[in-house]
């Protein structure tokens, strides 16, 4: 009896820890400065006492203050909290937190340890911190639910994907690489914005086979191969909008299919021709934009075959011949159904002085348009390559405390390694400049020889009328002689022969049969 009493008393405890846990609260306390002067500093403690279990108050940014929250809060929002670091394990506490939103503070790194592997996290936006140059990405592959995450507008120079991470934001940073888990080999990312980076290449985006929506747009590459997508089967748009791309491939392998690809969007790049062998990697593309590039060919089939799903097309802002502007307008009018962008429309006039119009094309007549527009898009590349110097320059210098206000309170040390810094780009910039030089200068010498051929070419295609029938003449006349005298000679043979012939006998040979001739 007495024991189970004891049982029972034990019971009810449990059962009172159950209860008292459950209605247990999370109480995130702030320690901020007046405005203007710092940040805020964040921590959190556990408390089960009534005086916690009250509404949600929220203290205002600058004032000291406290968020009490409920055990089981499913949102987490602290933007514009000028937040400039975290501590550890600030949410371990928070297991059924799905969304955690830290934009807009001042935060300059962030630990993926700071959420719990267990919690059930779903979104993750640290975007627009402004600092924010590092972030340890390794912690986040442990949470199981992580859908969405949100870094953009930020100084990341490396961006990492998760296995279950869906959607991935990550505009306006300076990354230059993108990092999977390495024991993982299926994704699920869908959704890639990546606008406003520093990406030269496209290593490692092959991966996500479940791809819809790829942004790579203001970026630094300079060629893509199309068949970096082959296995994105799923893939309906590619935005490739204003990076420095001069030329476009499909690499070898097995045939492109994508059946939903809607949108390709190359515009504002330096791209100076299209033929059509460059392009079946996106040949099922409905809208494809190719305005404001340097363009002066672009291969079509006459029925359009290597664009059968073609509804629009962008031209508007290009460097088009007037022959190969006449031959792309004929062949998209035999597909009334494609709907055609090009400059403006008439009576306007076309923005170059030495352009006429052509349907709703401007074009230019000029005898060698390919090697022009080959100089110009290799002197804007330079310069692009140069304003990124110039960037890196300004990077360099802005450290805290080398800013333009503060240099007369900077360190010598400090100014000593801007100062560095700022020799190395320099150096690089003349570099630059005179690769540039040299560039221009043999593309020069090319188009001079190009230039004297044509030239030694049109002089003898001059001169061919006039020398061709003497020499035919002459030629005919001296093998006709030729033929003559051997004639001559086979006639006089014969008659020899048959002289011989005229003074020879011939007797049969009476024990073998044989006819014998006797002269």
């Amino acid at each position: 009896m007495q024991v189970d009493r004891m049982l029972f008393r034990a019971c009810c405890f449990v059962l009172l820890c159950i209860v008292s846990a459950s209605r247990a609260q999370h109480t995130i306390r702030f320690s901020c400065t007046p405005p203007g002067s710092g940040s805020c500093t964040l921590s959190v403690t556990v408390s089960g006492s009534p005086q916690d279990r009250v509404a949600a108050s929220a203290a205002k940014p600058g004032e000291p203050g406290s968020i009490v929250l409920p055990a089981k809060v499913l949102t987490l929002d602290l933007a514009h909290r000028r937040l400039k670091q975290l501590p550890t394990n600030a949410f371990h506490q928070l297991l059924p937190l799905e969304q955690l939103l830290l934009p807009a503070n001042e935060l300059q790194q962030f630990d993926g340890a700071t959420v719990a592997p267990a919690a059930s996290l779903k979104l993750l936006n640290i975007s627009g911190n402004g600092i924010l140059s590092e972030v340890r990405w390794e912690p986040l592959s442990n949470l199981r639910s992580l859908e969405t995450v949100d870094v953009s507008g930020n100084r990341l120079e490396s961006l990492f994907v998760t296995r279950t991470m869906k959607v991935l934001r990550a505009s306006a940073n300076r990354a230059t690489t993108i990092e999977t888990d390495p024991n993982n080999f299926m994704f699920a990312l869908e959704r890639a914005e990546l606008a406003g980076n520093a990406f030269r290449d496209l290593a490692g985006l092959g991966r996500f086979a479940r791809l819809t929506h790829l942004d790579l747009s203001s970026n630094r590459l300079e060629t893509v191969d199309f068949g970096t997508f082959r296995h994105m089967r799923s893939l309906t748009e590619l935005v490739l909008r204003s990076n420095r791309l001069f030329t476009v491939t499909t690499g070898p392998g097995p045939s492109i299919d994508h059946p939903l690809l809607d949108v390709v969007d190359l515009s504002g790049n330096y791209l100076t021709a299209l033929p059509s062998a460059n392009v079946t990697g996106i040949a099922s593309v409905q809208r494809l934009h190719l305005e404001g590039n340097g363009l002066v060919q672009v291969e079509l089939h006459e029925q359009l075959l290597n664009w059968p799903r073609l509804k629009s097309i962008t031209l508007a802002n290009n460097d088009w011949t007037c022959a190969v502007a006449e031959r792309l307008l004929a062949a998209l009018a035999k597909r009334p159904t494609i709907a055609i962008a090009g400059d403006a429309a008439e009576p306007a006039k076309c923005p170059q002085s030495d352009q006429v119009r052509r349907g709703k094309l401007c074009c230019r007549i000029a005898s060698e348009p390919y090697l022009d527009r080959l100089i110009r898009t290799r002197q804007e590349l330079q310069l692009g390559k140069l304003e990124d110097a110039l960037d890196e320059v300004g990077h360099s210098v802005a450290e805290p405390g080398v800013t333009v206000a503060g240099l007369a309170s900077a360190q010598p040390d400090t100014l000593k390694e801007a100062m560095r810094r700022a020799l190395l780009v320099i150096n690089k910039l003349r570099l630059e400049k005179k690769d540039l030089e040299a560039t221009n200068q043999q593309l020069m010498r090319t188009v001079e020889q190009e230039r004297t051929r044509n030239r030694q070419l049109e002089e003898a295609a001059n001169s061919k009328p006039q020398q061709p029938p003497t020499t035919v003449r002459t030629s005919s006349s001296t093998a006709g002689g030729e033929l003559q005298a051997a004639l001559e000679r086979a006639q006089n043979e014969v008659k020899g022969l048959k002289a011989q012939l005229a003074r020879c006998t011939s007797s049969v040979h009476t024990r073998t049969g044989q006819t014998v001739i006797v002269q």
